[in-house]
């Protein structure tokens, strides 16, 4: 998939591209905005962090939209994205660049692990600008390192970091292609690696996408559109 491509068509297009929905808010952005914030994304790992391709990022967040902007925009710039930052045996591992997440219990562990790459906490609710604590030392504001980022996507990968997809994200394709109800695309259930890679397929094809907390009774309230449910997928 070429993000940097789909970026391209999604700047300046104000239809709705996602909808984050959870027991707080309820969010909607459109896929110009989508577009920055991967570019934004982007622009931070690949100018600030000097991430190169086949490099490693640690996505330590729940499924939100601001997780598939990370995504996103790692993916945009050539990284995978790695559970940990340790290997099999324990120690750091070398290709490994960057860490995000939004538990500052984790990223004081991972100061203390002698992890020498980019560290970010996100605070996650959108109308946050900071990180609303102290940030551990070394530790960087998520949001405040993105908004400091130009708008426009500056140095695209010349391969980007999207995995070849499961069997559980082509049978989900598959339901895309053919949906013809016209609603948002609910997705629940999967990993944030499997519930981004699916975003932007949809968006591909121009549907929007409900995404949420799925803990939250009401996350297909007023949703008529094709479910998705990654987890019912796998367990056929």
């Amino acid at each position: 998939m070429d993000i940097a491509a789909l970026i391209a068509q999604m700047n300046g297009n104000p239809r709705p591209a996602l909808i984050y929905v959870s027991q707080d808010e309820r969010l909607e952005l459109s896929y110009h905005v989508m577009a920055n914030w991967m570019s934004k994304i982007a622009n931070l790992v690949t100018l600030d962090c000097g991430a190169e391709v086949g490099q490693k990022i640690v996505i330590d967040l729940p499924v939100h939209w601001r997780a598939i902007a990370w995504t996103g925009g790692a993916w945009t710039s050539g990284l995978t994205c790695a559970s940990s930052i340790f290997t099999a045996e324990g120690e750091v591992a070398d290709d490994v660049i960057g860490w995000v997440s939004n538990d500052a219990h984790k990223a004081e562990d991972i100061v203390d692990s002698g992890f020498s790459g980019d560290m970010w906490l996100q605070a996650l609710p959108s109308l946050a600008l900071a990180w609303p604590g102290e940030l551990p030392a070394g530790v960087e504001d998520a949001t405040q390192s993105i908004m400091s980022c130009a708008d426009a996507l500056i140095e695209p990968a010349d391969k980007s970091g999207v995995p070849s997809p499961s069997e559980i994200i082509s049978k989900a394709h598959e339901q895309i292609v053919t949906n013809r109800k016209g609603s948002p695309i609910t997705v629940t259930h999967g990993s944030v690696s499997d519930v981004t890679q699916l975003v932007l397929l949809a968006w591909q094809a121009n549907q929007c996408v409900v995404v949420g907390d799925d803990s939250y009774a009401h996350l297909h309230e007023n949703n008529d559109g094709l479910v998705i449910d990654l987890a019912a997928i796998k367990a056929r």
